[in-house]
């Protein structure tokens, strides 16, 4: 079997050595393995790249077996343009998987970053507002107690006032009481 149309032939029975000698006559089914160079016996299985007198000169893949109950050396030259379109589809497919995963895994690093420092961010902000009510309690406390303090002191000179008032209507007498007593 061979992808060049024009190399696809097949037997369907045996051919004795006139058979042979009118086909190679007819020109029909030209004898390729000396024009490509090939080794004139080559083991089973083997095969290897040739360049033949083929369309725009393509490497062709030769593969060649003996059939030797048959007497018959098989050959089949494969195109190898069709394998190495494929290859080429294949490999860049896989290169632009793997960029495309790439690209995925990049953006859920930079999104897990993202979130984490949007975490840590909230994290900082709850303890600052919690520290702020802190400070704000002791001033707080602070302010009420000077508060208090700065009422005692008025209501003290208030008091103080009332009985001077108190001690000059009443002549000074409770002036001097109050000096002895103090």
């Amino acid at each position: 079997m061979s992808s060049v149309e024009d190399w696809r032939y097949a037997v369907l029975n045996r051919a004795d050595a006139s058979e042979r000698d009118r086909l190679q006559a007819s020109a029909r089914y030209p004898r390729i393995g000396p024009d490509l160079g090939l080794p004139g016996a080559l083991e089973a299985y083997n095969s290897l790249l040739v360049r033949a007198p083929a369309p725009a000169s393509t490497t062709l893949l030769a593969q060649e077996r003996q059939l030797l109950p048959l007497g018959v050396r098989l050959l089949a030259l494969s195109d190898l343009s069709e394998v190495r379109r494929q290859a080429r589809l294949a490999a860049w497919s896989g290169a632009a998987f793997g960029a495309a995963i790439g690209m995925l895994l990049l953006y859920l690093a930079s999104r897990r970053r993202a979130l984490r420092q949007l975490f840590h961010a909230k994290t900082e902000l709850q303890n600052a507002h919690a520290q702020l009510e802190l400070i704000v309690d002791e001033r707080t406390a602070e302010l009420r107690q000077t508060n208090e303090e700065l009422l005692d002191q008025i209501a003290q000179r208030r008091r103080g006032r009332r009985r001077a008032a108190a001690d000059q209507q009443t002549g000074g007498a409770g002036a001097d009481v109050g000096g002895l007593v103090a």
